[in-house]
């Protein structure tokens, strides 16, 4: 779908196939988030709109979405949010409070926030947890990055949810470099307890690559070594669709979907 259009367009899907249902999905890009994007078919050509392909497995599907990313500690309510603006936190204003938790100004003269001097941050809402086979417990945490700010609002890359805890995230190249491999081998393994794998879809958020640079070869590398032969598709997009082990279905940013499909 191209940008603007997921938490609709998710809400939209819910209604007809209800919560729980398997959802895998991307934003369009550009090269530098200018607008100049578009999404195609077999028939023609969009600048705006949502493309949909159903599948109707006739064996199983395992699928996990998450992030590298760790909370660093700082949270906050969100107490103003409008659409993808993100106003306050905290009723102050959501720049000052984005400046202060991250430690630097990563906002450049143009009001596009630069990844590259970002680093490898992002705000995040909490979608709840996942107990683990061993018992073990995972907070999950869906991104929700600024791309823009004007004064003292941001511009998110997804919808902001006003009343809701608002937490900052981080990761490390590494922790980044290794998420789409583990991502995948877990999907892998859980999805040998069906059945041999047939195939794959692998989404990753394109911001990877703003702030890998060259480096994000390594997570490509790490993809077709896990894979091992398996068929896979590997999109790279402004936003990632996906639905978490509760049935709750997200659009977030800076994030790794996996998907495979059993013979």
């Amino acid at each position: 779908m191209t940008p603007g259009l997921e938490e609709s367009s998710i809400a939209a899907l819910v209604d007809v196939f209800g919560e729980g249902a398997r959802a895998v999905g991307m934003t369009v890009a550009d090269k530098l988030f200018t607008g100049n994007w578009s999404m195609f078919d077999g028939s023609g050509v969009a600048k705006n709109g949502i493309g949909i392909a159903l599948f109707y497995a006739t064996d199983a599907v395992t699928h996990y979405i998450q992030s590298g990313f760790m909370p660093q500690g700082e949270s906050g309510v969100v107490t103003k949010a409008e659409g993808r603006n993100l106003i306050t936190i905290d009723d102050k204003p959501a720049r000052d409070v984005f400046l202060d938790w991250l430690g630097r100004d990563p906002i450049i003269e143009t009001g596009q926030v630069s990844y590259e001097l970002m680093g490898l941050a992002s705000f995040a809402h909490r979608v709840g947890e996942t107990r683990m086979a061993n018992g073990a417990v995972i907070e999950n945490y869906y991104l929700v990055a600024p791309v823009m700010a004007d004064a003292g609002t941001l511009t998110m890359v997804a919808n902001p949810i006003e009343g809701d805890t608002i937490y900052m995230m981080t990761g490390e190249k590494d922790s980044m470099h290794n998420r789409l491999g583990k991502v995948t081998q877990q999907t892998l393994d859980k999805s040998l307890e069906k059945g041999a794998p047939a195939g794959g879809i692998m989404v990753m958020c394109a911001g990877y690559t703003m702030a890998l640079k060259r480096d994000s070869l390594k997570s490509m590398e790490s993809l077709i070594k896990t894979f091992d032969g398996v068929p896979v598709l590997g999109t790279l997009g402004y936003g990632e669709q996906g639905t978490y082990t509760n049935g709750k279905c997200i659009h977030g940013n800076w994030m790794v979907s996996s998907t495979v499909f059993n013979a």
